[in-house]
């Protein structure tokens, strides 16, 4: 856990780490439409750098999260 980085849903995960928009325990196109919504707003859970602004800079981040589960490891957090 790193606790100087933004966890916006309190899943356990990192906002850098964690491109399960919708806590399904996947990263797919049900995210990417909700990213999509989320695009040029400020912060928020698809914020993955935590520059606050949700932009191309976060859609290069969430290109690497794509078909993955959430978080570094792919495991559940430890709570």
């Amino acid at each position: 856990a790193n606790i100087t980085q933004s966890d916006f849903d309190f899943d356990g995960y990192g906002n850098a780490c964690d491109g399960d928009l919708n806590n399904d325990d996947f990263v797919n196109s049900l995210d990417l439409g909700i990213f999509k919504q989320l695009f040029m707003q400020n912060g928020g859970p698809a914020d993955f750098n935590d520059d606050g602004i949700v932009n191309v800079l976060d859609l290069g981040i969430f290109k690497q999260m794509f078909f993955k589960p959430p978080g570094p490891a792919a495991t559940p957090p430890d709570f």
